[in-house]
């Protein structure tokens, strides 16, 4: 009965995949500030115009040998991303039986995410990268190497910027755990003190190197959230803060551990590199991950507090309608009303 429900419960999940990915690709050129360059790319940029980037224009190749249509092209994409978040879903929930909570609420977290939205519509480079890292990071935490290099090299093909991680990478060989969190909160302080960006800027000047200068002078003159920015920062810290208490206090377990080191490290990303112009980007790395602990933190709190009957029903037929509103909403469907 168990395997007969998993069957359905794919079956399912692979129509609401497709379903999302059509959504996605179908929006208008209007919504995310690169869609219209991504499109014009598609169409008539050269075969190897992402040379820095060789499997995503790989990938571009490939459905330009098929067809000439952006929308097409922007639904394969989003099929692409929106996979790799299921694929981490099933491998994080894996020996879970309650499978029909666990994909709604899902679904309702990635959907209605801003992270997600921009990851799919703006930085959609960055955004197929990012789906392959969380791959390779959950894998690699639980020790299936050979299949987490795989999605590191995807990872790396999709993105120049994914090589940052391997600067903080280090980090996921602590095993003390107070140790590990203990570093963690003193980078984080060290970020609007200035000092990551005195620490990467030693590196640099020691190795020879100048990715210092790349980082803080990237697109400078745009004058865009240059360096640390208060709001960026508190919102970060405060899911940072919130996940851990729920590890320490609630959900301590294994799991849901393994999630919080990756979203640690995946935060530090940004608090040792986001000095320069632009910031934001490297905030991507740690905030497109939030929908994935979020929607595992609301989960594990039906499943510990054994909420069920009517009251689980509409909670979560509540949530997903309000987050197909939202889907909708971000992405200029509902723009009659």
């Amino acid at each position: 009965m168990l395997d007969q429900n998993k069957n359905f419960l794919m079956i399912v999940s692979f129509f609401t995949l497709v379903l999302i990915s059509l959504f996605y690709g179908y929006r208008d050129l209007s919504i995310g500030y690169d869609s219209y360059v991504y499109a014009m790319n598609f169409v008539y940029a050269s075969d190897n115009y992402y040379s820095f980037e060789p499997f995503f224009d790989f990938i571009t190749n490939l459905i330009r040998l098929f067809t000439d249509n952006y929308s097409i092209y922007f639904s394969l994409i989003s099929f692409i991303i929106f996979f790799n978040f299921f694929y981490l879903k099933k491998l994080i929930y894996e020996g879970d039986n309650f499978l029909e909570n666990q994909l709604i609420i899902f679904v309702s977290f990635i959907i209605s995410s801003t992270w997600i939205l921009t990851i799919i519509t703006n930085a959609i480079r960055q955004g197929i990268a990012l789906s392959f890292l969380y791959l390779f990071l959950w894998l690699f935490i639980n020790k299936r190497f050979f299949y987490s290099l795989i999605f590191l090299m995807l990872s790396l093909l999709s993105h120049d910027s994914m090589v940052l991680f391997f600067l903080v990478f280090g980090f996921l060989f602590i095993r003390k755990e107070n140790f590990f969190f203990a570093l963690i909160i003193i980078f984080s302080l060290f970020y609007p003190l200035g000092f990551n960006e005195i620490l990467i800027k030693f590196v640099s000047n020691s190795l020879g190197i100048d990715l210092y200068d790349q980082i803080k002078n990237y697109e400078i003159k745009a004058d865009a959230w240059v360096g640390f920015q208060p709001n960026f920062y508190i919102y970060t810290i405060f899911w940072f803060s919130l996940f851990l208490f729920v590890y320490k206090y609630i959900f301590n377990n294994k799991n849901y551990l393994n999630l919080l080191k990756v979203f640690s490290v995946l935060m530090l990303v940004y608090f040792i590199f986001g000095f320069g112009g632009y910031s934001n980007r490297y905030a991507f790395f740690v905030w497109a991950f939030l929908p994935v602990i979020q929607s595992y933190t609301v989960h594990m709190f039906f499943s510990k507090y054994k909420i069920g009957g009517d009251i689980k029903n509409f909670l979560i037929t509540f949530l997903f309608f309000i987050s197909v509103i939202i889907m909708l909403l971000n992405l200029g469907y509902l723009n009659v009303f």
